[in-house]
């Protein structure tokens, strides 16, 4: 009795626990079986809905989601595409493989307002994380990275250098494209970055200073061909810092 079983199936799916992969081949098999497409997209809702996707949060690598995808792409049934499309940007993490999935499969004008949703989904995300009541919630790291590599594929070097500035470490990531527009800027995010570094303490973190501190004199002394300005730097560092021995040391390597 296909139907009793697929009621029994369906009720396991809802409230059994533990692994449940077969029981969703089991029914996605028995959907296909059928050419019942809508019903397999309506199995991956579940599959969300219930927290049971095959990689737990990602959706591009889910067993049903990879049908429905070579099924729409193979029938070229576009909006069958952007349906799929869709459903994933309400409920998974915007990436730049996303993105260029995204891309190559919608036409110019329907591509235009799926970016613009994507794009405005990650500042969204970013803003109410800055307003997050407890510190650790503020955590924009993610969203300012994939912003990021999204501005650096379209190569807009005035975006990608809104979002990089906002984090040292993607200031780093991105050097070689940003740093000949905005000498000054990198100037004065790697000295605060050294400062954050020395008053943390201890060896490792002096390692790192002195790290940037190179990249600060290669900035004075070759972009902005002012090397007197690093030798002040560099003395003013020594002469605030003079009794941090450990520091005194690396810098002088």
């Amino acid at each position: 009795n296909t139907d009793k079983a697929m009621q029994i199936v369906l009720e396991g799916l809802d409230k059994g626990a533990g692994r449940k992969t077969e029981l969703y081949a089991f029914v996605q098999e028995h959907l296909h079986a059928q050419g019942d497409i809508d019903g397999i997209f309506g199995l991956l809702k579940r599959k969300v809905e219930n927290k049971n996707l095959d990689d737990h949060s990602d959706l591009a690598h889910d067993s049903t989601y990879q049908y429905l995808s070579a099924h729409y792409k193979s029938t070229h049934d576009y909006q069958g595409q952007v349906k799929l499309l869709e459903f994933r940007l309400t409920v998974d993490q915007i990436n730049l493989d996303f993105y260029k999935e995204a891309e190559e499969i919608l036409n110019p004008a329907d591509w235009a307002t799926f970016e613009e949703k994507m794009l405005q989904r990650l500042r969204k995300a970013i803003q109410e994380k800055r307003s997050a009541e407890f510190s650790w919630a503020r955590d924009t790291r993610v969203e300012n990275q994939t912003l990021a590599e999204i501005y650096d594929y379209k190569n807009d070097v005035g975006k990608l250098f809104e979002v990089a500035s906002t984090d040292v470490a993607l200031l780093v990531k991105y050097e070689a494209k940003l740093l000949p527009h905005h000498p000054d800027i990198y100037v004065e995010r790697y000295a605060g970055e050294i400062d954050r570094l020395i008053s943390a303490r201890g060896r490792e973190n002096y390692q790192v200073a002195a790290k940037y501190a190179q990249q600060v004199k290669r900035i004075y002394q070759t972009i902005l061909k002012t090397p007197d300005k690093w030798g002040e730097y560099i003395d003013d560092l020594r002469s605030k810092n003079k009794k941090l021995r450990a520091l005194q040391e690396e810098l002088w390597k």
